[in-house]
């Protein structure tokens, strides 16, 4: 996604961004609460950070058109959670890309400041991960993937909407 959408330049930047990242998490987080609630250990939810931070911008909310569904199986939970707290560090650096254009944690950029403040869940995860026992490798990598490959679907319809 990055060379897609970053560096964040200027608003126009982000906000293009941001309705990226609002239909990806509108579509993650509800797998999420409807797969993985069981769970004890949980991703960070960030999609009402981000639907405050498009209201701010004066963006309307993004439609994702994706019949994405994950597994109710504990490898989609966790190929899930690696992609989700894998963004973290990326938040950080878009963090400060956006405080530049005047964005913070009370207007426009609530989402990336969350992210970027909050504990790591990295520990937490990795103890997890660890932890699992029968796990099939190959198919928690398939699930991550396919959450990675659902942000850039998302991303490319984006940019090939914009470009019509």
């Amino acid at each position: 996604m990055d060379s897609k959408l970053v560096p964040l330049a200027s608003r126009l930047d982000y906000a293009r961004y941001l309705l990226v990242i609002s239909a990806f998490r509108s579509v993650i987080e509800r797998e999420i609460e409807h797969r993985f609630s069981q769970y004890p250990l949980q991703p960070q939810m960030l999609l009402r950070d981000i639907e405050l931070d498009c209201d701010d911008l004066r963006l309307g909310r993004a439609q994702p058109n994706t019949d994405f569904e994950l597994r109710n199986c504990r490898e989609d939970y966790l190929g899930t959670f690696y992609v989700l707290e894998g963004s973290r560090l990326g938040a950080r650096v878009l963090y400060s890309q956006v405080q530049a254009l005047g964005l913070c944690a009370d207007f426009g950029a609530r989402h990336l400041a969350r992210q970027a403040a909050e504990a790591p869940r990295w520990s937490a995860f990795l103890n997890e991960l660890e932890s699992a026992e029968d796990i099939d490798e190959e198919a928690l990598v398939h699930a991550g993937s396919k959450v990675f490959d659902l942000v850039l679907s998302i991303a490319e319809a984006y940019i090939d909407a914009g470009k019509r």
